[in-house]
């Protein structure tokens, strides 16, 4: 029986995982969304200045680092998300053993 509660507690502390980040994909898309408009205004502004490389280079980098910055997100929900399915599959065995044992149980009493 602990083993189901720790399989129970671990699924909710997942569970909760997940809706976090969740939450981070969309402030980090939020966020990198008014980053990118902020570049791109500055540099269409600076466009005939001679720093105006700066802010395209600025531009660029940040959309690597978007990129980078994403696929690291999904990796990890990914992870979370495997890691949930694995529990499940653990619960569903040990709730299958649990009612063989019981069913044993019931007929030794008998």
């Amino acid at each position: 029986m602990y083993q189901k509660e720790r399989l129970d507690k671990r699924l909710e502390t997942i569970a909760q995982e997940l809706k976090r980040n969740e939450q981070r994909f969309e402030d980090y898309a939020e966020l990198s969304n008014l980053a990118a408009q902020l570049l791109t205004e500055a540099a269409t502004t600076f466009r005939s200045s001679p720093d105006s490389h700066l802010f395209e280079g600025a531009l660029e980098e940040g959309r690597y680092l978007e990129r980078k910055t994403q696929a690291s997100l999904e990796q990890s929900h990914e992870e979370l998300l495997g890691e949930q399915r694995r529990l499940y599959q653990e619960e569903e065995a040990l709730t299958r053993q649990l009612k063989l044992v019981k069913g044993k149980e019931r007929a030794n009493e008998y």
